[in-house]
């Protein structure tokens, strides 16, 4: 016993230097990106410095990827609003009491179920719309497309309620999703955790676009901006690319495909 015991302290110590080790290097390293933020390029320093953070406030109401967390008594009462749309709906990088949604109902007195997914395409909004409203008391009185421009030319997948939303006690229930969402919370103000996701997880149609094609940068008034240029536009907005203008009559079959089951 004394033997095993001689053998177990050691490996102990050294598993506890390791762990500090870790621990030290981790908070060196948030502490430079923090000083050296300021010197960063632009895209990185604006992630470090405004978009990381506001991401992590969003993402509290993801359980995994982009199916967005549910509230059943959000379903039980009719509603008057139904929104559907992606990330601008759901409300990317803000809390959920700023969203517009959220200050609808409170300025209105309306009841307004915000349905939005993030990096989902307009073809896709019926199908949010079908399968949402089918767990609803009645049909909406109103339902909001919101569509920005260049999503016409989406992809248009097939996807189930599962693939888009979770029920906030199916959430709860699950062990390794209250896992997900404590890490979350946890590291939720480390730059260094979210510069790790973005490099892991992929940087986003958006920033896989700007290598192909980079973005203008100007600044005015101490506030930067980044745009992208014609060439990438043309391709998402031009009525006269096949693929634009199939997604546009597409999106407008889906518009009034929503009207006539809000008004049936």
């Amino acid at each position: 016993m004394a033997k095993r015991n001689r053998y177990l302290i050691p490996w102990s110590r050294s598993v506890g230097l390791v762990l500090i080790g870790f621990l030290v290097s981790f908070l060196l390293a948030e502490v430079l990106l923090r000083v050296l933020s300021p010197l960063a390029p632009p895209a990185l320093r604006v992630f470090l410095q405004e978009e990381a953070y506001a991401n992590a406030i969003s993402y509290q109401r993801v359980a995994k990827g982009v199916r967005v967390i549910l509230r059943e008594e959000d379903f039980k009462e009719d509603v008057d609003v139904v929104v559907v749309g992606d990330s601008m709906v759901f409300g990317n990088l803000v809390e959920e009491k700023h969203i517009f949604t959220t200050r609808m109902g409170e300025m209105s007195g309306l009841g307004v179920l915000n349905l939005g997914v993030g990096a989902i395409g307009p073809c896709v909004y019926g199908h949010m719309l079908r399968m949402a409203s089918s767990k609803l008391p009645n049909h909406p009185k109103q339902v909001f497309y919101v569509l920005c421009i260049n999503d016409f030319v989406d992809p248009c997948p097939d996807v189930t309620f599962e693939d888009l939303y979770i029920w906030e006690t199916d959430w709860k229930s699950s062990p390794s999703l209250q896992l997900r969402i404590m890490r979350e919370r946890v590291f939720k103000f480390s730059l260094l955790y979210h510069l790790i996701k973005r490099v892991v997880l992929g940087s986003g149609q958006l920033e896989a676009t700007s290598k192909r094609i980079p973005p203008i940068y100007t600044k005015d008034r101490g506030l930067e901006y980044f745009f992208l240029p014609a060439s990438y536009w043309h391709t998402q907005i031009d009525v006269e690319v096949e693929k634009v203008r199939e997604g546009y009559e597409r999106t407008l079959r889906e518009i009034q495909w929503a009207r006539d089951y809000s008004e049936s």
